[in-house]
C-alpha cells in the first residue's frame, strides 16, 4: 500500500486546544517569530488557559507553552510565527481559526388549534 511521505515531518498538525484550532509546526519546539514586538509572558498558566488567552485576542497570532521543571510558561505572540525552533519542553501553536459557534436549535411552536365546527 503506497504512503505519501513527501514533507511529512514539516507538515503542521492541527489541534483543538482551549476552544480554538491551532497548527503545530513540526518538528516541535518554541515559536520563532519574524520581527515585531517581544512576546507577552505569563507564568504558571495551564495549556488550555494559555490557548484561550491567545485565541480570544485579535492581536495574538500564536502562543508557546513550556514546561520548565514544576513551572509553566505561556508566551503570546503578536508578530507572525512561521516555524518552531527545537526547544525541549516547549510547543508552538499558530492560530488558524475559531471553531464554528454552537447553534442552539429550538423546536417550532405547535400548530394553532383547528377552528370550531
Amino acid at each position: 500500500r503506497p504512503r505519501l511521505t513527501l514533507c511529512r515531518r514539516k507538515t503542521p498538525e492541527m489541534e483543538l486546544v482551549g476552544g480554538y484550532f491551532w497548527a503545530r509546526p513540526r518538528p516541535g519546539g518554541g515559536c520563532h517569530s519574524h520581527g515585531g514586538s517581544s512576546p507577552t509572558s505569563r507564568w504558571n498558566v495551564p495549556l488550555d488557559v494559555c490557548a484561550r488567552l491567545c485565541g480570544s485576542g485579535v492581536w495574538c497570532k500564536a502562543f508557546e507553552h513550556s514546561r520548565l521543571t514544576k513551572y509553566t510558561l505561556c508566551k503570546s505572540y503578536s508578530s507572525d510565527v512561521l516555524r518552531a525552533t527545537p526547544l525541549f519542553g516547549s510547543e508552538c501553536y499558530i492560530k488558524i481559526a475559531m471553531p464554528a459557534p454552537q447553534v442552539q436549535l429550538t423546536p417550532p411552536p405547535p400548530p394553532p388549534p383547528p377552528p370550531p365546527p
